[in-house]
């Protein structure tokens, strides 16, 4: 700090001030920066709306690689929040976390979010929805899965007739269950960035407030065993 302290050989080194800055310069701008590109991805002017709307037409190919590296720009800033998924992420048995990057909740269900698309419209509710059906894997799935046909078994009532359907009719449906699920993920960081604002619901206050630091400090080490757990196991593991 400006006044000398915690510099070396000098004072006693400060956990709040640690905190302080990890939650300030990190926490929270990795979640806004997160929340920017998801409303980007979301909004009615964004890139994913502008494929959809190219549908067969000329300028379909390009409106696909851009939304395409929106998609990449989008799941990297995620990925940065993932060392830290604590307090409001990690509540409620990570809801919040899994609404943005959900294989960590298990395997991406490909004929729920299939079925999704088949069932798309206007009384279609995605929040009833498996959480291993949403994410940015979901929207991966449905941006990068060239194989128009479901992968659901033939039993499955869903997606009944869906591989009759014309190829535009499906490329439509699928970048309408996109938009929902890129809706879906804007307003889950949304409501995380909300929770840690000192304007909103200050979470922030919480973690730093004096009687809170050790257990603060438990939770951000806690968070960083991410890179055993997910990155390790859950991602390369698998």
């Amino acid at each position: 700090s400006d006044d000398g302290d915690n510099t070396a050989g000098t004072g006693e080194y400060s956990i709040a001030t640690m905190l302080t800055a990890y939650v300030d310069e990190i926490v929270m701008p990795n979640y806004m920066a997160a929340g920017s590109l998801a409303a980007d991805m979301a909004d009615p002017d964004g890139p994913l709306n502008a494929y959809c709307e190219s549908i067969e037409s000329p300028g379909e190919a390009a409106a696909l690689d851009t939304v395409r590296q929106a998609w990449r720009e989008l799941a990297t800033s995620v990925q940065h929040t993932e060392l830290h998924a604590i307090g409001p992420a990690a509540a409620n048995a990570f809801n919040l976390q899994f609404r943005l990057n959900s294989y960590m909740f298990g395997t991406l269900s490909t004929c729920g979010v299939d079925g999704i698309a088949a069932q798309v419209g206007d009384d279609f509710s995605i929040n009833n929805r498996s959480l291993n059906q949403r994410g940015i894997g979901a929207l991966e799935y449905l941006l990068f899965n060239d194989n128009l046909n479901h992968s659901c078994p033939p039993q499955a009532s869903a997606t009944q007739g869906w591989n009759d359907l014309g190829e535009a009719a499906r490329k439509s449906m699928r970048c309408d269950a996109a938009q929902l699920i890129s809706e879906d993920i804007s307003a889950a960081v949304d409501a995380i960035v909300n929770k840690w604002d000192p304007q909103g619901d200050n979470f922030r206050a919480e973690f730093l407030s004096d009687d809170k630091v050790s257990e603060s400090l438990q939770m951000t080490t806690d968070g960083m065993f991410y890179i055993e757990e997910g990155a390790k196991d859950a991602k390369l593991g698998n």
